[in-house]
């Protein structure tokens, strides 16, 4: 509380802005506990998490493999690119 009332009401504890901040601080804490007694299997209790849990699953698997399928891409293109090998040719004078 003093550190709030040193930068928010140059050093007065009892005033009503830090007083108001503190409060909201113990608050947002006390959420954050009650918040973490919270378990993976709470995916599975109702319908609408397993739903939520397999688009989650779909999304990050097909993020993986379009990432793979852009790293390979970008390889050949890169060794393409350098060897020379690609299918225009260059133009000669």
């Amino acid at each position: 509380m003093a550190i709030l009332a040193k930068y928010h009401a140059n050093g007065d504890e009892d005033d009503e802005l830090v007083r108001y901040e503190y409060n909201e601080i113990c608050m947002a804490i006390q959420l954050e506990e009650e918040n973490s007694k919270t378990s993976f299997m709470d995916f599975t209790k109702t319908a609408g998490n397993r739903r939520r849990l397999l688009v989650l699953i779909t999304m990050a698997t097909g993020t993986v493999r379009d990432i793979t399928t852009m790293q390979a891409d970008s390889a050949s293109n890169l060794i393409t690119t350098r060897t020379g090998s690609g299918m225009a040719s260059s133009p000669t004078t």
